[in-house]
């Protein structure tokens, strides 16, 4: 992708410098069928009922004291009387949540993050999509709420993502739920719950966002494990 007056033609001239090379000898690819991938499922080992095989996420090994999340989603009321003002709710509430990501933004930046802080970055890109507010308004003037109406608009978009067979646009589905909770939970007061881990934590639960690991203390959790 390229900006500029001159952009189309840079991108042709970059792509053909590409693939002649970038000026190295290069051999064909040679075309392998991959094998199936290993199942590894969680289960228990040797009898031993205390020990359980999983998926590693990331290598090392962290020692600890379990402590479980549990995390309850906001109370939401799907219909509304007054479709005008649940759509100004709707657009204070992203005006709020798009502050919020900002500050989160900048806060991992200046603490030298900056792959978590691009994912915040990615969650405001989220939240400016047309469509999707296209399709949260529209419910609106059905006579949903607006916390409705974003959560669902939320939910069917994700759920298309999470089914698309590239991995990586896959693993994009819960940075969209992510971001739809933050709007749900400002337009409902429900500021969730903050994850106060004891000394050397290990977090087990059902999963995490990347909101809640963004608030982690890192001072305190050594690893997490999610189902």
């Amino acid at each position: 992708v390229a900006p500029g007056a001159d952009a189309d033609a840079a991108v042709v001239a970059l792509v053909g410098i590409i693939r002649e090379g970038l000026g190295e000898t290069v051999a064909a690819p040679t075309v392998t069928r991959a094998a199936p991938p290993a199942v590894i499922s969680a289960r228990v080992a040797s009898g031993d009922v205390s020990e359980l095989h999983g998926v590693a996420a990331s290598p090392g090994l962290a020692v600890g004291r379990v402590f479980q999340v549990r995390q309850s989603g906001p109370t939401i009321v799907e219909h509304a009387s007054d479709p005008r003002a649940e759509r100004r709710a709707l657009d204070d509430a992203l005006e709020t949540a798009l502050a919020q990501l900002d500050a989160l933004e900048r806060r991992l930046a200046a603490e030298s993050d900056p792959g978590k802080a691009a994912i915040f970055a990615a969650h405001r890109e989220m939240l400016d999509d047309p469509e999707l507010l296209a399709e949260a308004s529209e419910l609106i003037e059905t006579g949903k709420s607006a916390a409705f109406a974003i959560d669902h608009a939320v939910s069917v978009r994700a759920d298309r993502l999470a089914a698309l067979k590239n991995e990586l646009l896959a693993a994009r589905a819960n940075d969209l739920r992510d971001a739809g909770l933050r709007v749900v939970r400002v337009l409902t007061g429900d500021a969730g719950q903050s994850i106060d881990a004891p000394e050397n934590a290990i977090l087990i639960a059902e999963d995490l966002s990347p909101s809640d690991t963004a608030g982690l203390d890192r001072t305190r959790v050594l690893g997490f494990c999610t189902t």
